[in-house]
């Protein structure tokens, strides 16, 4: 999330980004993908995906696969924050 990147890694656990946090270790995460959703340049979360047993589960295609959706997400979510402002705007203006 920090980098607003998408991250694959084949073996997280020999992944030197990865293998010293708490969440591979103790889940024993093998394949990890993951694919920041933003609006610009701003990150407003991040779809993960995790595979215990196979090592190099996912694919680049996978990932653009998921960046498609988290485009779609980030503009569903952009767009219902808009909303809310609107309303609430609106709901003082009375």
């Amino acid at each position: 999330m920090d980098t607003g990147r998408p991250l694959i890694s084949v073996n997280a656990r020999e992944d030197e980004k990865l293998r010293d946090l708490v969440s591979v270790r103790e889940e024993k995460l093998t394949s990890v993908l993951c694919i920041p959703f933003r609006i610009k340049d701003r990150v407003l979360g991040v779809f993960y995906v995790d595979n215990r047993l196979q090592e190099g589960a996912f694919s680049a295609e996978d990932a653009a696969a998921l960046e498609v959706f988290a485009h779609q997400a980030a503009l569903a979510i952009d767009n219902a924050r808009a909303h809310e402002a609107k309303d609430r705007a609106l709901a003082r203006a009375e």
